[in-house]
């Protein structure tokens, strides 16, 4: 089993939101996680001025526990830069190997006070190398469809952790957050409603590679059955 995996939330940005106000509360609604996780409030996680590029780019390395790095990237407020399509989200993702921490612990605690905190309209745990695979499939999907099929318009797969939010679930899978638990209660090993959304659990505990493949498949055709 790969051990390498990855936190990601995804958020999109207001364009009267500034980003230093922005991150101080993300950091302010997350200060009370476990220390490993916790990012502190110090100067080296500060986000830089864009000051003419694109993005302030905030490192998390050094700063979380051993073995986590990851980061957090604020796009430009602009109205003619910022478009409906997810490679102009903000987005938080922390990487890690799925032996070394609690893993249910995390899937059960912490990443659904990443959800709220940093105000995700998506957010899921995945296997690293899986989604390389995934990638190619979903850059000819997006071209052919004129579709943004893994980001605000849909969902290429659904992991075993999930978070969706209303808007998302009515794009990608034609529910509301409600259906969505209507559809799953029982079925997994937890769906409830979280914020303006549903947070998904297949499982919380490790799977094998080959078992994570079948979720997708297996989870749409109850949504869709």
């Amino acid at each position: 089993m790969s051990a390498k995996y990855v936190l990601e939330f995804r958020h999109r940005p207001n364009l009267y939101d500034e980003i230093r106000v922005r991150h101080k509360r993300f950091l302010s609604n997350q200060s009370d996680l476990p220390e490993a996780w916790k990012i502190p409030d110090e100067g080296s996680t500060a986000p830089s001025d864009i000051a003419g590029e694109l993005s302030s780019i905030v490192s998390l390395n050094g700063a979380l526990g051993k073995g986590l790095k990851g980061e957090i990237v604020y796009q430009l407020r602009n109205e003619s830069y910022l478009r409906d399509e997810a490679q102009y989200d903000d987005s938080f993702a922390i990487e890690f190997n799925a032996k070394k921490v609690n893993y249910s612990d995390l899937v059960l605690k912490i990443f659904p006070k990443f959800v709220t905190a940093f105000e995700s309209y998506r957010a899921t745990i995945y296997e690293k190398s899986m989604a390389r695979l995934d990638w190619a499939n979903i850059v000819r999907e997006s071209r052919n469809s004129g579709r943004d099929v893994n980001g605000r318009d849909g969902v290429y797969r659904i992991n075993a952790v999930n978070y969706f939010d209303r808007e998302l679930c009515r794009r990608a899978f034609s529910l509301l957050p409600e259906q969505v638990v209507d559809c799953l209660k029982g079925k997994v090993e937890s769906v409830s409603l979280l914020g303006d959304g549903v947070l998904l659990i297949y499982s919380s505990e490790l799977m094998e590679n080959r078992d994570l493949e079948k979720i997708d498949s297996e989870l749409r055709s109850l949504l869709h059955g």
